[in-house]
């Protein structure tokens, strides 16, 4: 079942969500960026859904929108630093609700695959987020399994012995990446590249604090999968 995160401050998004539960969609809810941020480091989506509709106000930590009783005008510069944040944590598609005013804004269009305006109907919206992931529900085509072990890339799940195993978007990556590549050996800097990318400034103890936390939700007395190699780094058992 895809994830779409809302990003709204609004307060009547109640019935978006109840219909997108209805169409095989599960939902994630943010009030501001800062929120957002948050959530996507800790739970992989597969959509952002980004209301900046008039009706939104905007201050430190909101959605970058300003509104008076005549006009509501994107911050262009403000709403691209943010998507770009975003991107960097889940690249994964955006949809933006905007008030009609903002039509002659172009920067906004930075990091967005669609949008619609606030004068949309429910039946739109699902037409472009179909668009976009595909019709909800169905088979995997992109799964790795190993033991009791199995991996669902398309829906960034982790089950062990048919139990869902919650892990944060950075465990699932490292998880996906090793398991996909088991008995090959890789140094923590390799992982750093692979997993958090080459501009991570971070240091490799990052890649051991993972390992940790993965290991703890993952293994038992039954199951090991993963291996320590001394001086070297880590790998998944073939």
């Amino acid at each position: 079942m895809a994830t779409i995160l809302i990003l709204a401050n609004k307060e009547n998004t109640d019935k978006l969500s109840a219909r997108l539960l209805r169409e095989g969609y599960q939902t994630a809810m943010a009030v501001n960026w800062d929120e957002g941020l948050l959530q996507l480091e800790e739970q992989p989506v597969d959509l952002l859904l980004i209301n900046l509709d008039s009706t939104s106000r905007g201050s430190s930590g909101k959605l970058p929108v300003t509104s008076s009783k005549t006009t509501s005008v994107l911050h262009t510069s403000q709403l691209n630093i943010w998507l770009r944040r975003l991107r960097e944590v889940q690249d994964v598609p955006a949809i933006a609700i905007i008030p009609e005013e903002s039509l002659k804004e172009q920067e906004w269009l930075w990091g967005i695959n669609d949008f619609l305006l606030d004068t949309y109907r429910p039946d739109e919206l699902l037409v472009r987020i179909h668009r976009l992931l595909g019709p909800s529900g169905g088979e995997s085509q992109n799964l790795i399994v190993i033991g009791d072990l199995a991996i669902d890339g398309d829906k960034y799940q982790v089950y062990i012995s048919n139990h869902l195993v919650p892990l944060t978007f950075k465990e699932f990556e490292l998880l996906k990446f090793l398991a996909s590549r088991p008995g090959k050996v890789f140094s923590r800097q390799t992982l750093l590249n692979q997993v958090w990318g080459y501009d991570y400034f971070g240091g490799e103890r990052t890649v051991d604090v993972h390992i940790r936390r993965l290991r703890s939700k993952i293994e038992d007395r039954n199951h090991s999968f993963i291996d320590t190699v001394r001086n070297v780094g880590y790998r998944f058992k073939s």
